[in-house]
């Protein structure tokens, strides 16, 4: 078990001493446990918050991992309490607002964005979700919707689209399929799929902007050749 190394003076001098570290040399000199145990200053103002820290990101892997954990594994944290378990949800939930208003405010115009927002989304569903984005012709998204899988729901998936797709006048439609860990590779069903959702663009008049398969970190769209041109087309 990873022991408190601070008395309380010492734990004192210590969070002066971190807090200036912060002013003086910004959040990036400071590693996971660091952040999480500054974090930890404002919900545990009275122990040594070093051992905790250590326990969550040990047990979660990172920041990211510790706030957008479920309250029932937080809560089995030594050190870690009802009230301290639902400020760090809070802190999780007010995160992911702050990130879906930051991607929605801005145009999705290339596959590192939108790469970048499937696998922010997709991470916290299961394999085999799926996640549909409607965007306009100046690829800005209009709405978002997710199944939770692709296998239960091919045939809704398609209906979905036509149905949304003309609800809100997208001129542009993504799709993305969560795949497991490490494996980008494409499936019969994917296939499959993808020419059931080209047929559908054409006869709705949209633009099929992009196919992606979501593993982990990673986001490959498998009609990588003709994303460029078809995110830079205009209403």
């Amino acid at each position: 078990m990873l022991e408190s190394k601070h008395t309380p003076d010492m734990a004192k001098g210590h969070r002066k001493r971190m807090r200036e570290r912060l002013l003086n040399g910004g959040i990036n000199s400071f590693d996971d446990y660091q952040i999480m145990e500054m974090l930890l200053f404002e919900f545990l103002p009275r122990i040594d918050t070093y051992p905790v820290a250590h326990r969550l990101i040990d047990k979660f892997g990172s920041v990211t991992g510790v706030i957008e954990a479920p309250f029932e594994e937080l809560i089995l944290v030594d050190g870690i309490g009802k009230k301290t378990a639902e400020r760090l949800n809070n802190l999780g939930a007010l995160t992911s607002l702050t990130v879906e208003k930051i991607l929605c405010d801005a145009p999705l115009s290339n596959q590192r964005d939108v790469a970048a927002y499937l696998v922010w989304v997709l991470k916290k569903y299961p394999v085999d979700s799926v996640c549909i984005m409607y965007l306009s012709g100046r690829n800005m998204l209009i709405d978002r919707k997710l199944f939770s899988s692709f296998a239960e729901n091919e045939c809704s998936i398609i209906e979905e689209i036509e149905r949304e797709a003309r609800r809100v006048g997208a001129k542009k439609v993504i799709i993305a399929h969560k795949h497991p860990e490490d494996d980008v590779t494409t499936s019969a069903d994917d296939l499959n799929f993808a020419n059931a959702f080209l047929k559908l663009s054409a006869k709705l008049e949209i633009v099929p902007a992009g196919n992606y398969i979501v593993s982990g970190a990673k986001a490959v769209n498998i009609a990588e050749e003709r994303f460029e041109s078809q995110m830079q087309r205009r209403e």
